[in-house]
């Protein structure tokens, strides 16, 4: 798994919620924003790979940092870069299971525990994209 840019604390337009780039909606122009956290995520299960959207609730989960808590951390250190640093670290190296359904070609997770095992259900990936609605994996760099 590799977690990909655009991850970790970021802003959402207050209009459209869309990711803002460098304080810029794609839609609405410069705008202030409100903070939101992510994950961006490629797994490879050794068959196919999947883009994988984990939203605010679970990635706090995952990462063990609430939202307030990122933010006061990107406040201190005066970089969003140190809050997906601090979540890298949490989260490389352990195993999820991980459902979702997907949207367009990306998986968006619905749900995410810890587990102990890597596996895959042939069945569920070999087919199509629209197949990885359950998926075990290990997140690394």
């Amino acid at each position: 798994m590799h977690i990909q840019s655009g991850s970790g604390l970021i802003k959402r337009c207050s209009e459209c919620n869309r990711a803002l780039d460098k304080g810029i909606c794609s839609i609405h122009g410069k705008t202030i924003g409100e903070y939101d956290l992510r994950i961006k995520a490629v797994f490879d299960n050794g068959i196919k790979t999947v883009d994988c959207i984990i939203n605010r609730e679970l990635t706090e989960k995952i990462s063990n940092m609430q939202l307030d808590k990122a933010i006061e951390i990107a406040s201190i250190s005066l970089d969003m870069g140190d809050v997906l640093e601090q979540i890298k670290q949490i989260v490389c190296g352990r195993y999820y299971l991980i459902k979702g359904y997907m949207l367009d070609e990306k998986m968006i997770a619905e749900s995410i525990e810890h587990t102990t095992e890597i596996a895959y259900d042939k069945d569920l990936c070999m087919d199509n994209m629209q197949n990885w609605n359950l998926l075990k994996t290990k997140w690394c760099e």
